[in-house]
């Protein structure tokens, strides 16, 4: 049978309250960011999606770099927390003991599927360790 992606957003979120997102855009970095889901650097020249959100009367502006976006789209079915998405495909990832299909692996970026397989890898050592 042959998966979609549907089949691979398999992480369920349920916020209890929901965002306004007021605007979303994918730019291209003019400087240096810092993704809000894995930390790591946005460099100038390189695309990023960019969300502007209303949440309990705040406004918060959100970089999540193109391997994070990958994740999100491939992953997440009913939403996702701002920050959280490395967290919980690791706590996935983890309780999944590193069982993820391998159509979802092969819908990501490199980068993203990068980050995936090595969260695999260490729970699989993980498991050694028990063994």
């Amino acid at each position: 049978r042959r998966r979609d992606k549907m089949d691979c957003a398999t992480i369920y979120c349920d916020p209890d309250d929901i965002c306004t997102v007021l605007s979303r855009e994918t730019p291209v970095a003019r400087k240096e960011h810092k993704c809000d889901e894995c930390r790591r650097k946005i460099n100038p020249r390189e695309q990023y999606l960019r969300e502007v959100t209303l949440f309990d009367g705040k406004i918060e502006t959100w970089k999540t770099c193109v391997d994070c976006q990958s994740i999100r789209d491939n992953f997440f079915r009913d939403g996702f927390f701002y920050g959280e998405t490395k967290s919980m495909l690791h706590d996935y990832v983890r309780d999944g003991n590193g069982d993820v299909p391998e159509s979802c692996l092969a819908a990501l970026t490199d980068g993203a599927r990068s980050m995936v397989c090595q969260m695999i890898e260490e729970e699989w050592e993980d498991a050694d360790d028990y063994l």
